[in-house]
C-alpha cells in the first residue's frame, strides 16, 4: 500500500506523492551500518533502504537518484522512515520513548523530564496533533517579510540595499545532514537558528544573483542572517512565517503534563530516541 507524502517531488512539472514502503533487508542493523550516526545520516540511509521510488495520481512511477533523496523534504522523510520502522518492528503502530522537559519545576543541575510513549498515528485520529499536507496548487516555498529589512552596504562590485522579502524553503534532508555537521552551527542555540534560517533561504528580493551568492550563501562571516537580522522585529518574523507555513506533523497543542509539578509543558515533537528500537531486542529466558 502506497504512503501518502506530505509533500512529495516535483519532477519535470509533476508532483510525485505516493512512497512505496519495503521491508528492509538485514534488519534494523542494516540501518546502523554506518560511519556516520547524526540523526539526519541515519534518516537518509534508512529511506534508501526502504524506498526506490515515488509515484504519482496516475501511479506512474519515478526511479529515485541519489540527488533526489537528498532534495526530500524532511516532513516527507520523517514519515517514511516511521513506516519502515513499523515494518521492521512488524507492528502497526509505532511507539518510542519521548521526554520532555519541564521549565517550571526543573534548575541547574536537577532538570525533571517527563517520559511519554504515545502513538502519533492515534492522535492525529483523535483531533489531538494535526498532519498537514501540501496540496497539488501549493508549492514548497514561503516568504517572510521583514519590517524593518536587511541593511547591506555595496562593495566594489557588488550592489547592497535595504531588503524586506525574503523567499524560503521546507529543510531538505541534504540541508539538516548539512547542519548537523556545521560545528558552528552546534556551538549555540543561537547559532544553531540563524544557520536553520540561512539554509531555508533560496531568494531575497531585489538582490541579483552575484549578489545572493556572495551575501548569502558565501558569506564571510558565516551566516547571513547572524550578520544582517539585526532587529528583534525581524527575527521575529521570521520565526512567525517559519511557523505558518507547517507541512508535517504539527504538535503545538499536543497536551503533556509534568509528571512532577502537573504543569503543562507539551508542543511538540521528540525524535531524540527514534532508532532505539534498530537495536535487537533481548530475549526473556523462561524461568
Amino acid at each position: 500500500m502506497s504512503t501518502k507524502l506530505f509533500v512529495g517531488l516535483k519532477i519535470n512539472g509533476v508532483w510525485f506523492k505516493y512512497a512505496n514502503v519495503i521491508p528492509i533487508k538485514g534488519g534494523g542493523l542494516a540501518v546502523l551500518d554506518g560511519a556516520d550516526n547524526t540523526g539526519g545520516a541515519r534518516l537518509l540511509n534508512l529511506i534508501k533502504k526502504s524506498v526506490i521510488s515515488f509515484a504519482n495520481e496516475a501511479g506512474e512511477e519515478h526511479i529515485l537518484t541519489d540527488m533526489d533523496y537528498m532534495n526530500m523534504y524532511i516532513a516527507d522523510a520523517w514519515k517514511i522512515a516511521r513506516e519502515a520502522m513499523k515494518k521492521i518492528n512488524g507492528k502497526e503502530n509505532l511507539i518510542f520513548s519521548e521526554f520532555f522537559y519541564c521549565d517550571v519545576c526543573s534548575s541547574r543541575g536537577n532538570e525533571k523530564y517527563t517520559e511519554v510513549k504515545e502513538d502519533w498515528d492515534d492522535l492525529i485520529e483523535q483531533g489531538l496533533i494535526d498532519a498537514i499536507y501540501l496540496e497539488e496548487s501549493e508549492e514548497p516555498y514561503y516568504w517572510t517579510e521583514l519590517p524593518l529589512g536587511i541593511e547591506i552596504a555595496s562593495l566594489k562590485t557588488l550592489t547592497g540595499g535595504t531588503f524586506n522579502r525574503i523567499k524560503r524553503e521546507l529543510i531538505t534532508i541534504g540541508k539538516t545532514i548539512k547542519l548537523q555537521k556545521n560545528k558552528w552551527a552546534s556551538e549555540t542555540e543561537a547559532n544553531s537558528i540563524f544557520a536553520t534560517w540561512d539554509a531555508s533561504i533560496i531568494e531575497v528580493e531585489g538582490m541579483g544573483e552575484r549578489e545572493f551568492n556572495m551575501f548569502v550563501r558565501r558569506n564571510p562571516s558565516g551566516s547571513f542572517c547572524k550578520q544582517y537580522l539585526v532587529y528583534q522585529e525581524d527575527q521575529d518574523a521570521m520565526s512567525v512565517s517559519e511557523d505558518d507555513f507547517k507541512v508535517g506533523i504539527v504538535a503545538y497543542d499536543r497536551s503533556i503534563t509534568c509528571k512532577h509539578c502537573h504543569n503543562e509543558i507539551g508542543g511538540y515533537l521528540d525524535f531524540t530516541n527514534f532508532f532505539q528500537s534498530l537495536l535487537p531486542k533481548k530475549s526473556v529466558r523462561k524461568r
